[in-house]
């Protein structure tokens, strides 16, 4: 039955399991989908209760099935049995599919595992390589360039000052627009400044949920005046676990500020969380005008060409996530938007010891 899957061009997998495994192996095929002809069609899983599973494949938009309700119409070319039942062997004969059983999943797995970790360094190396680059010129950068701002800004608004009342009217616009375009230069000179100090974390309990509340309402008047609406769907029972307040503020303050730059005839702006198993997940969608692929490459590999500002305020963004150990993901089409997913692990302090 296996050799009809070799020459397939894409093979449509029903994963059996439930709560962990299921967890891990899904978040295995997100990282590896783009790499291998593997398409997810849903999952069999045991619980009847919603749980963090179900949640996390609701949100990567996966059905759930039972046993008896597999629709008989579902493609389905592989079955891979994380648990090891004989309702398998059955339901496989039943569908005429292959099963991939659990022994073999889990040998799957450790590969898999293996090999991510090994491209995961890899990419971490270079990323890191890259981030010493752009640090090294952000420092060299804002001190070159900070003290002609500063002169260029002075002496502008000193000639205002001393000399307004005789300055011809079109003489006065134009300094005040010399004026705006210093203070744009010193909000990029800080940005850059930013981006050049390794985050330093200072952690403390806290909820995502009321972190994003407190940034949509600050952002509630720039929202309103680019004419975006803001969707919250926030996940009703939210962990509290330890991050860095100000630097995850910080991080969704820069993904709105990139999301803004996408929209400048307005749109939507879609936030949602989901707690999943062993993390939580923040969503970020805009209806803006999306990315090229180039253009998320920079964000993932800073530096591999000059930066444009929405890019910037997204590799900010990333730079602090990962300093957290999360996973930060982009996922955007040219006129289609952009979607952002933060995955950060739920971390809790250990318990005090005993008086």
């Amino acid at each position: 039955m296996f050799d009809n899957l070799i020459h397939k061009k894409n093979i449509k997998v029903l994963l059996v399991g439930s709560g962990e495994e299921a967890w891990t192996f899904l978040k295995i095929f997100e990282e590896t989908l783009k790499r291998i002809k593997i398409e997810l069609v849903g999952i069999i899983t045991y619980l009847n209760a919603p749980d963090a599973l179900e949640k996390y494949v609701k949100f990567k938009h996966l059905p759930i099935f039972s046993f008896e309700n597999v629709p008989e119409d579902l493609e389905v070319d592989l079955i891979i049995d994380l648990i090891g039942t004989e309702e398998v062997a059955a339901f496989s004969q039943k569908i005429k599919a292959p099963v991939l059983n659990h022994l073999a999943a889990y040998l799957f797995y450790n590969i898999i595992e293996e090999l991510r970790n090994k491209i995961k360094l890899q990419k971490q190396f270079d990323y890191n390589e890259r981030i010493a680059m752009i640090t090294a010129l952000a420092n060299s950068l804002a001190d070159t360039i900070r003290n002609p701002i500063t002169a260029i800004g002075g002496f502008a608004k000193s000639i205002l000052e001393d000399c307004e009342p005789s300055l011809p009217f079109p003489i006065v616009k134009k300094v005040n627009i010399i004026l705006e375009e210093v203070k744009k230069l010193e909000m990029v000179l800080k940005e850059i400044t930013l981006l050049g100090k390794p985050p330093v974390l200072r952690k403390k309990i806290g909820n995502i949920n009321e972190i994003i509340e407190k940034v949509c309402e600050e952002f509630a008047p720039l929202f309103d005046k680019h004419g975006i609406e803001i969707v919250k769907k926030l996940e009703p029972e939210m962990v509290k676990m330890s991050f860095d307040v100000e630097l995850l503020k910080k991080s969704l303050e820069y993904v709105f500020k990139a999301a803004i730059g996408s929209m400048p005839e307005g749109g939507v702006l879609t936030v949602n969380t989901q707690l999943c198993w062993d993390s939580v997940l923040i969503s970020i969608t805009d209806t803006g005008k999306g990315l090229e692929q180039w253009q998320i490459e920079n964000i993932l590999q800073p530096l591999s060409s000059w930066q444009k500002e929405v890019e910037l305020y997204l590799i900010m963004a990333r730079k602090i996530i990962e300093a957290h150990a999360g996973k930060f993901t982009v996922y955007s089409k040219p006129n289609e938007g952009t979607k952002i997913i933060i995955e950060l692990s739920i971390e809790t302090p250990p318990p005090a010891p005993p008086v």
